[in-house]
């Protein structure tokens, strides 16, 4: 099962999301939500994670070392 849930606000220069993955029956997961805030029109800076989890012989459970929390400064003309 897949879900991804979006919104965007302040005239577009904030975006939320969020993405769930999800494996049944063995209920391992990863989510990976972001922040991102668009500065202005060349900048944009992004926050966000990726959240393994799940029993360790599942697939992402064993993936769950990999969990990391990310920071992306963007420019672009």
């Amino acid at each position: 099962m897949s879900l991804s849930v979006s919104k965007r606000w302040l005239n577009d220069t904030w975006e939320g999301e969020v993405s769930l993955v999800k494996s049944y029956p063995r209920g391992d997961y990863v989510v990976r939500p972001k922040l991102t805030h668009r500065v202005s029109d060349a900048w944009k800076v992004l926050l966000g994670a990726d959240v393994f989890r799940g029993a360790e012989p599942s697939f992402f459970g064993q993936l769950r070392k990999n969990t990391a929390v990310y920071v992306s400064i963007e420019f672009s003309r």
